[in-house]
């Protein structure tokens, strides 16, 4: 995959300006271009149109080489929107309770955190495809991960293009699915990575309602919106939700629609949970440090759908 993305790096910039270029490193319906000649420290607010108008061609942008304060890398964050809060998300960590989620496997005395911990559940339940806070009414539109330090192995982020495995499903089932919604929780992850107790029992409940096949608001692409995150489908019983679920997450994920990512530090990628899905990989949590940072971006004019608060799924998912 490295050298194939070494070979497709000489491919035709997507802007003919000096600084920054934007060039496809992974052949994967367009899905991954890597950028290079820019700082991220400084002012860049001026490409923010440009940096926006290479996502809708190539939902995942890298930027290799960053240097980057937490402050720095929320300034570049919010070019694209309003931060979601982290809030519980960081707790026992490093990072308070700011924008940045501290996606590190070191607590805040820099021990490698205990199994039980709910970060470490979190970094362990990320092991799934997902899309970023699914579970919330109004979802992420961005994220953002940023590498301070990596491991020597593993620990790869995975993404699977959901507008080309949409555009290549079945015309019956796109029609099936057309008008269905998916109910998010938080929960669903953790139980289906295996993390049965779960201290909150909030997280157990549906939180978020969202149909699962968008239009890109972006490219204007049509893709789907699938998540580990999703718990039910509104109308539809367990066992033919977790069918269809499984069904259309093997598909997505075939290796004609992922690309993987192999970190190395300074790397900061942006990508768009509108049009893929992503999974980390395991690497050894016991022993090697690794100190990723993230920002999320809450999508802007997001219609919430209600959520039927009579909906109740499967409490053994």
């Amino acid at each position: 995959m490295e050298a194939e993305r070494r070979d497709a790096s000489h491919a035709s910039a997507l802007t003919r300006t000096s600084s920054p270029s934007f060039a496809p490193f992974a052949v994967r319906d367009g899905m991954v271009a890597e950028v290079s000649g820019l700082d991220l420290a400084k002012a860049v607010h001026r490409l923010k149109d440009e940096i926006e108008a290479a996502l809708a061609t190539f939902p995942v942008l890298v930027f290799r080489g960053q240097d980057l304060t937490d402050d720095e890398l929320q300034a570049f964050a919010s070019l694209f929107g309003p931060l979601t809060p982290m809030g519980r998300h960081n707790e026992n960590s490093r990072m308070g309770k700011g924008a940045v989620f501290d996606v590190s496997n070191v607590d805040e005395s820099n021990s490698i955190l205990a199994g039980e911990s709910r970060r470490r559940i979190a970094i362990e339940s990320a092991r799934l495809w997902h899309v970023d806070s699914s579970y919330n009414p109004v979802p992420d539109s961005f994220s953002i991960l940023y590498a301070k330090k990596v491991t020597s192995a593993g620990g790869e982020t995975e993404f699977a293009d959901l507008r080309a495995s949409y555009d290549a499903l079945p015309e019956a089932t796109q029609a099936k699915i057309a008008d269905l919604v998916g109910v998010h929780s938080r929960g669903a992850t953790v139980r289906r990575a295996g993390h049965s107790a779960i201290s909150d029992p909030l997280l157990a409940q549906p939180s978020a309602a969202h149909p699962i096949v968008r239009r890109n608001p972006l490219s204007g692409r049509t893709a789907l919106y699938i998540a580990s995150h999703m718990c039910g489908i509104e109308g539809m019983d367990d066992v033919q939700f977790e069918a269809l679920l499984a069904e259309l997450t093997a598909f997505s994920t075939a290796d004609r629609f992922v690309c993987s990512h192999q970190w190395r530090e300074g790397d900061l990628v942006l990508w768009d949970n509108r049009a893929v899905m992503h999974r980390g990989r395991p690497y050894d949590i016991e022993k090697e440090v690794r100190d990723l940072r993230q920002v999320r971006i809450t999508e802007r004019d997001y219609r919430a759908l209600p959520l039927d608060r009579s909906y109740r799924p499967d409490a053994n998912l």
